[in-house]
């Protein structure tokens, strides 16, 4: 699904925060805490006594009610489905209670952030959710308490919990125009767990798909009240079901029949009005008579393609290699069918290039259980061949630089600018839903709503960087993976504003440790602040061609390091420190300092706090943040104050050591701080004894001078000979040697 999708998403989230005045917290401040023997489990840390259940949150005639706006502390459930598809995840929790019990589930919304993956979230687990009470499109959800304070989630038990019982409907009570009266019969099942037995018919679809399964949703009719000779008037009831954004799968056919379908019952915006629908959770979740349908196809490998089905198949059909065909004459020695009974994956001899998008076809597959309906006409899918490198997909595409105006696009989107010229706000996101495969090294994410985790190819340089919007689990820091997802350009693709991003992550594979990659060493010339509107900035060109001196965008995703580089940005403020965690802009080089970028703090986690006029070194990711080219520290280890004071111009930009003279009967030893330190300087003997303590304690930043005449700590006097002197500033040593003569 674009990401500008889950950006109104986000939009609108952010609208039901303007919460009442008289906003409440549950339980009222100040919270109470309660033994851990209260939820049935040992947890750490003092924990808030739950004194909602779900019921207090859906229901309005419940007393208290927890209503838009309001904190809550405590809403427990046991898991029963996640959303991972959007980019925007949440997963849903129900109280277990007697069957056919409204007001028992609810929507946790968690951002961009797949809270449900990172814990491992299964069928039956017991959780609890701390957040405020929200709505969209008309569901009630739990959020977080704002973009940069997310929903937290404490699982409290394992999948040993029993499912709440399915809630047996009908199409006209769970019809998905909210429209009944006196009271309306579907709200009360909204985040709970349905099921509806009837035979039903296959009316038309929704239009409701994503990018990679447009044909997803439908609407149905119970077959036996309405069937097709039903007349116009009085219409019929209508279900309402989603198959793309849990399970992402393509819908029954128009006229199909569907047998049964379960899954979670959920209020979201359809045709320009909030509308009831059942989700189905995975394939199985609604019983049809349909063959194997083909949803997805990628490379695992150089030699290998992944086939996902929506639903099981016999071994049989799976592993006969004649049912995988190739127009381009790509060769399939053998087929493997994997545990899910749903994908299958094909060793292959490639007759097409690597970055050469391919299409394999399938046919003859049977679903599992017996004499199963088998697909009867052949489904392709296409997929781009092999496992490319980040700087492949960085691109330039040839294409996108022919074009007028020039568009430096990422490979594999060709010339998508949409006809759009420099003088209009081009607001074009276009994707390609064809799956690329790829590997690199995860090094940082940038905060947001909606955070961006970048990896990076071995080796680094140019163009080595790309970001991944919403994986399945978060990755880990300096582990490489195996990813597999679309890709976009986001978001002002005509005006030359855009990063390439991964989208719609289909695959991702945890490969290990092999090391993170070094930071690239730039100077704030390369990667100057603002992108130009109009393209006349001199200073940033998107089409440079590739002998040109770099730019921003050959480190756009790309983990950098901009060293001696002065904090400024306000007036009248000279070594004030900022908020704590504050972006703030660096100038450099230093002392001359012509070049500027803003190195963005704010929901990084950081504490540090700059101040102007203090000199810096500075890691982060590099990131065009909605035009602007900044840098993402990823912790506080990401910035080195060098000093504190810039305008004294004797303060050296690094450590420095020297002797002088040498050899000398009397050393002197003279020594440089660009910042305030703890310091020792101490003399060893060639069998590295400590001779003398010539130094020892904390010195403010400058330069320093300090005599050693051959006096040892023990009151003696050292020989003639080779010693050596060791400078240690904090965790940093340097080490000279000498000679001491007569």
């Amino acid at each position: 699904m674009k990401r500008i999708a889950t950006m109104l998403f986000g939009l609108l989230l952010l609208l039901t925060y303007a919460s009442p005045s008289q906003a409440c917290q549950w339980p009222p401040a100040p919270p109470v805490l309660c033994p851990d023997a209260n939820y049935g489990c040992q947890r750490t840390g003092p924990s808030y006594c739950d004194t909602l259940l779900i019921d207090n949150c859906q229901n309005s005639a419940a007393v208290p009610f927890a209503a838009l706006g309001d904190t809550v502390r405590g809403i427990g459930g046991i898991f029963t489905a996640v959303d991972s598809i959007p980019s925007g995840f949440s997963f849903y929790i129900q109280r277990t209670a007697p069957p056919n019990t409204p007001w028992c589930g609810v929507d946790a919304f968690t951002s961009g952030v797949p809270v449900a993956g990172n814990l491992g979230l299964k069928l039956g687990d017991s959780v609890l959710v701390y957040g405020k009470m929200a709505e969209f499109g008309g569901g009630t959800e739990i959020a977080g308490l704002s973009g940069s304070n997310p929903i937290s989630v404490h699982k409290v038990g394992t999948a040993s919990y029993p499912v709440p019982p399915f809630h047996v409907g009908t199409v006209h009570e769970l019809n998905f125009l909210p429209v009944h009266s006196p009271v309306n019969e579907a709200e009360q099942w909204e985040g709970m767990l349905v099921r509806v037995p009837t035979s039903m018919r296959v009316v038309r679809h929704t239009g409701l798909g994503t990018t990679f399964i447009p044909g997803a949703n439908c609407l149905v009719v119970d077959n036996l009240l309405c069937p097709p000779s039903h007349p116009a008037s009085p219409p019929c009831d209508s279900l309402l079901i989603d198959t793309a954004t849990l399970a992402g799968v393509s819908a029954p056919a128009v006229g199909g029949f569907v047998a049964s379908v379960q899954g979670i019952f959920d209020q979201r915006g359809a045709a320009g009005q909030n509308s009831y629908e059942i989700l189905i959770r995975k394939p199985e979740d609604i019983n049809t008579n349909d063959p194997p349908h083909v949803v997805d196809a990628y490379c695992v490998a150089n030699d290998t393609v992944r086939v996902v089905l929506d639903k099981a198949v016999t071994v049989a059909t799976a592993t006969d290699p004649f049912n995988y065909t190739y127009a381009s004459l790509t060769e399939v020695h053998a087929a493997f069918l994997e545990a899910d009974n749903k994908s299958v994956d094909l060793a292959i001899f490639s007759h097409v290039l690597s970055g050469v998008t391919d299409e394999v076809k399938v046919n003859s597959l049977e679903a599992l259980g017996g004499s199963g309906p088998v697909m009867q006409a052949g489904e392709a899918r296409n997929y781009i061949q092999g496992v490319q490198l980040i700087t492949t997909i960085q691109g330039p595409n040839p294409d996108s630089l022919l074009g007028t105006p020039c568009e430096d696009v990422a490979r594999f989107l060709g010339n998508n600018n949409g006809g759009k010229s420099v003088a209009g706000p081009g607001n074009i996101s276009p994707d390609n839903p064809v799956r690329v495969t790829y590997r690199g090294v995860h090094t940082g994410v940038t905060s947001g709503t909606f955070p961006i985790y970048y990896t990076e190819q071995s080796g680094g340089g140019h163009r080595s960087g790309v970001g991944v919007l919403a994986p399945p689990t978060t990755p880990i820091r300096d582990h490489q993976y195996l990813i597999v997802a679309g890709i976009q350009e986001f978001p002002l693709l005509a005006q030359g504003l855009s990063e390439t991003e991964m989208t719609g992550p289909a695959y991702m594979r945890d490969e290990g440790i092999p090391g993170g990659p070094a930071p690239a060493a730039v100077s704030i010339a390369e990667v100057n602040g603002v992108v130009s509107l109009t393209k006349l900035d001199p200073l940033y060109d998107k089409c440079t061609s590739p002998s040109a001196p770099a730019t921003a965008e050959e480190f756009e995703g790309v983990l950098v390091k901009i060293s001696n580089s002065k904090e400024c940005g306000r007036t009248n403020s000279w070594g004030v420190r900022r908020t704590a965690g504050a972006g703030f802009t660096i100038a450099g080089p230093y002392p001359g300092c012509p070049d500027t970028v803003f190195v963005h703090g704010s929901g990084q986690g950081l504490t540090y706090q700059a101040a102007d006029g203090a000199i810096v070194d500075v890691t982060g990711i590099m990131h065009l943040n909605f035009g602007t080219w900044e840098i993402y520290p990823r912790s506080d280890a990401d910035i080195v104050e060098l000093s504190l004071n810039a305008v004294d111009g004797s303060i050296p930009r690094t450590i420095s050591f020297r002797i002088s003279p040498n050899p000398a009967k009397v050393a002197r030893l003279s020594f440089g701080l660009p910042r305030e330190d703890r310091v020792e300087l101490a003399v060893f003997d060639v069998a590295g004894r400590q001779v003398a303590m010539i130094e020892k304690g904390t010195l403010a930043a400058g330069s320093y001078t300090r005599a050693w005449d051959g006096h040892s700590d023990g009151g003696g006097t050292a020989g003639a000979g080779l010693y050596f002197y060791r400078l240690k500033v904090g965790n940093d040593v340097r080490t000279i040697h000498g000679v001491r003569l007569r």
